[in-house]
């Protein structure tokens, strides 16, 4: 695969796990939104307990993140001081 394919597939990757931590106008966690579409409950416990949407989606974000940067450290060396997760 080109470094290119690698660039986009990364990205694409880091864009969607950020998705499943974004909220809507409904004030409605994305994630929640695809849990219930496949069947699966988002929360542990009816609306308490553990969120499982939001953890999936803190995890996927971290190791995306982690790809992306090593990804481009091959070509940029300074990248990992520039890039900034909020």
């Amino acid at each position: 695969m080109t470094w290119a394919k690698k660039t986009m597939l990364y990205i694409a990757f880091l864009l969607v796990s950020l998705l499943l931590l974004a909220v809507d106008h409904r004030r409605v966690v994305l994630g929640d939104t695809l849990f219930r579409f496949v069947g699966l409950p988002p929360w542990s416990e009816n609306d308490q307990g553990l969120h499982y949407s939001a953890v999936l989606g803190i995890i996927l974000t971290f190791i995306s993140g982690n790809l992306v940067i090593r990804h481009f450290r091959v070509k940029y060396k300074r990248v990992a001081r520039k890039v900034v997760v909020a």
